[in-house]
């Protein structure tokens, strides 16, 4: 078993009958979400690899980061790019915590660990049964559903979830014009709110008061907040805590 513990995103994609198209779609996705990784210099194990045609599955050896491509996965995926008839791509995202049985297996069907097994565990069985452990966490989306989980119940999952869920509902609730002005400055951080004002229609009053309405703030100050509580579940989080 590795020393190190790991985060790994496990992805189902939800009634997916037509396997070669969801695939397709699914390597589009992989292929951004590890571009996406270079521009955010973020380090995966695993890269975000297809799997079985309808799975999409990646390994972090950090939890922050780790974070950080879940919610670009789940934003990527809320964004109407991939529809799927003519709709949202539903997914099915459980997230683990925990270790890797041999850290030098890359092969996604022969890697294994407790990492794996925890979000395998998050997908399969809490939230594709629909158990109301994971359910609570899931009221704003009915294309996607998350949940956090490890097998070690030691390590308080519980409280990412209800972060990750308070983040995700306010997220869900912003007009489409919020969405678009946050877009914007998640993809040009340097871009000035004057600028975004000629861009979006309005003036560098509207928005600020455009990002206030939204809770932007609020909503950044929390995933800084999880983020440093990942971390220190990371660091505290040792081989034989299982």
């Amino acid at each position: 078993m590795s020393e190190k513990s790991y985060f790994t995103i496990a992805l189902d994609v939800k009634n997916s009958s037509d396997k070669k198209l969801i695939s397709q779609k699914l390597e589009h996705i992989s292929k951004k979400m590890n571009s996406r990784l270079k521009t955010l210099n973020h380090y995966a194990h695993i890269p975000f690899k297809v799997r079985m045609g309808d799975e999409i599955i990646a390994v972090f050896p950090s939890f922050s980061e780790g974070y950080d491509a879940y919610n670009e996965l789940y934003n990527m995926l809320n964004k109407d790019l991939f529809g799927y008839e003519e709709k949202k791509l539903a997914a099915y995202i459980g997230v683990g915590f925990g270790f890797l049985d041999d850290e030098n297996e890359l092969d996604l069907h022969k890697i294994n660990g407790s990492s794996l097994t925890s979000a395998f565990k998050a997908r399969d069985y809490f939230l594709k049964n629909n158990k109301g452990y994971s359910r609570q966490y899931n009221q704003y989306n009915k294309y996607i559903t998350t949940f956090f989980y490890s097998l070690d119940e030691g390590l308080p999952f519980e409280v990412v979830n209800h972060l990750i869920s308070y983040i995700n509902e306010i997220c869900e609730k912003r007009t489409d014009k919020q969405k678009e002005v946050i877009n914007l400055i998640e993809l040009n951080p340097e871009i000035s709110h004057l600028e975004i004002a000629k861009r979006v229609g309005t003036t560098e009053n509207g928005v600020y008061k455009i990002l206030q309405r939204s809770n932007y703030q609020l909503v950044k100050d929390a995933q800084f907040s999880l983020k440093k509580l990942l971390s220190f579940m990371q660091e505290n989080y040792k081989k034989g805590d299982q």
